[in-house]
């Protein structure tokens, strides 16, 4: 029998016109006799992977032919791949996929892999991440500082926002600075009152002792954990201690062994993480005197 349809002869897959029984001799979309559409090539073999067809591009899986349709395909040897809408065509752009926004370069269609700021096919910017997803919060460029909105990650400008305790001035070029960074690093340490003392903890899901609390606040490397190696920050002052200013570090004890750390809020109180069983909590110098503080540059 002459047969017809899609046909595997020598290892390829071919299509045969059932009409004429003949080797299909142009490229076209064609369905077989299964009821499935595959897409032929100019020698009538099935074709796989990224075709161009009336004026689209289609992705076609490189192991049943068939077109892929809603879908994220990576091709065999890529790190990156093409996502297909419903209709079978490739998109590009900024696309929603599995609740997540990804961009998709629109001179090639593959998944961008690197970090860059991009413009979309509404003519809005965004930065893309390099797993190709859009990046929100804020953002290092070029080394620059941006701010993104969670919501809708365009780039914000000209406004002030609030991140983790830290405040930043936002300029019209989306340039983000922080805004008097030690009220900052204050009211970040502030925003952990009634968080848990925990002994070596250093961030608010686990918990604070004193010093964890400080490197918390401060952004200190690991190399600034303890009282004895943050007293190392900057020159100890003996006087007036119940004046030190807002921000200074309290430090209880002796130069060689100081046992306590607190931040000073200015006006004879101070914020800390006290001891096991208590919360973090605003404490007072008349009460618990702190014996030198350093300023931190």
């Amino acid at each position: 029998n002459v047969l017809s349809g899609v046909q595997k002869w020598m290892g390829t897959y071919y299509y045969f016109d059932p009409s004429t029984y003949l080797l299909l001799d142009h490229q076209d979309y064609v369905k077989s006799q299964w009821g499935d559409y595959y897409m032929v090539g100019s020698n009538g073999a099935l074709m796989a992977g990224l075709v161009s067809w009336q004026g689209s591009k289609y992705y076609f899986d490189q192991s049943s032919y068939l077109l892929a349709k809603n879908t994220y395909s990576v091709p065999n040897g890529q790190k990156v791949g093409y996502l297909s809408g419903s209709d079978g065509k490739v998109l590009s752009g900024v696309q929603k996929w599995m609740g997540t926004y990804y961009y998709f370069d629109p001179s090639t269609n593959l998944l961008l892999d690197h970090q860059d700021y991009v413009k979309s096919q509404w003519g809005n910017y965004y930065m893309v991440g390099s797993n190709g997803a859009l990046m929100s919060g804020l953002v290092k460029w070029q080394g620059t500082t941006y701010y993104f909105d969670p919501s809708s990650h365009l780039m914000v400008t000209n406004t002030t926002i609030t991140v983790n305790g830290v405040q930043y001035k936002i300029n019209a070029s989306g340039a983000a600075t922080v805004v008097n960074s030690m009220d900052a690093k204050v009211n970040k340490a502030l925003g952990e009152i009634g968080v848990p003392y925990v002994w070596g903890g250093n961030s608010p899901s686990v918990g604070f002792d004193c010093s964890g609390l400080v490197q918390w606040a401060y952004g200190l490397s690991s190399s600034y954990r303890t009282t004895y190696q943050q007293q190392t920050l900057g020159t100890h002052v003996y006087s007036n201690v119940s004046s030190a200013p807002k921000g200074a570090l309290l430090f209880f004890g002796s130069d060689s062994a100081p046992y306590h750390v607190a931040i000073s809020l200015g006006d004879g109180s101070y914020v800390h993480a006290p001891t096991v069983g208590e919360n973090v909590k605003i404490g007072y110098q008349k009460y618990f005197t702190p014996s030198y503080y350093i300023v931190l540059s």
